[in-house]
């Protein structure tokens, strides 16, 4: 009697592809949910630098009588905020170092460097005082005088902006509206930020109130 033949196990063509197509599939939905996941890391440990940031921020006011510090004038004499801060919790920019505290790790490897200071940094102080008042005249202020710490920002991400071929971040915000008012918007288009009083939140800058002062600068700038 004549064998009969036995019945293919491979998998045809069309069943292949469609298996194939879930897989693409999978693949579309699942990488994206990654990708969202790990940002969402990595603003998270943003925060947390604020956080040590505002910590260090009480240490360095208790340091040094509770006088603001130079906020927009850099000179590289040591005595800028970031110097202040530095050396006051981590001992590090004076010597060069780059602690993760001064990276926000979204922004890692773009190259952003000080204004005027060529230091990694990722990170910029309010040069905003009252309204009326112009940049740079909370330079010398008493801390104990910020009227609503839970209000006045303090700490934030700083937009970067082309300067020949080096992307530069101001190390101060508040100064031209051209720029969101040099703040960045780095996580989903929002900015992570810290306030007087040391809380971390995440602000979108476009979505601020828009009244101003005389000068036209935003009032959520300012401590009122």
């Amino acid at each position: 009697m004549a064998r009969q033949p036995r019945p293919t196990t491979g998998f045809t063509l069309i069943e292949l592809l469609v298996v194939i197509s879930i897989i693409a599939l999978l693949m579309g939905i699942i990488l994206p949910a990654l990708g969202g996941a790990r940002e969402a890391g990595r603003a998270t440990a943003c925060t947390s630098n604020l956080r040590q940031m505002g910590i260090g921020w009480e240490a360095t006011m208790a340091d040094h009588h509770r006088v603001i510090p130079r906020t927009v004038y850099y000179q590289l004499i040591g005595d800028d905020w970031y110097d202040l801060l530095g050396e006051s919790l981590f001992g590090q920019l004076r010597k060069g170092g780059r602690g993760a505290w001064m990276e926000c790790p979204t922004r890692s490897g773009e190259g952003e460097v000080l204004y005027q200071a060529g230091r990694m940094f990722s990170y910029a102080v309010n040069s905003r005082w009252r309204p009326g008042t112009g940049w740079g005249a909370n330079e010398g202020r008493s801390w104990d005088h910020v009227r609503s710490p839970d209000q006045y920002l303090w700490f934030a991400e700083p937009a970067i902006l082309p300067s020949g071929n080096v992307p530069l971040a101001k190390a101060y915000f508040g100064i031209r509206a051209d720029d969101n008012w040099g703040l960045g918007q780095p996580h989903d288009e929002q900015c992570n930020v810290a306030y007087a009083d040391g809380h971390v939140a995440r602000l979108a800058v476009g979505e601020q109130a828009p009244d101003a002062d005389v000068q036209g600068v935003p009032l959520w700038l300012f401590d009122r």
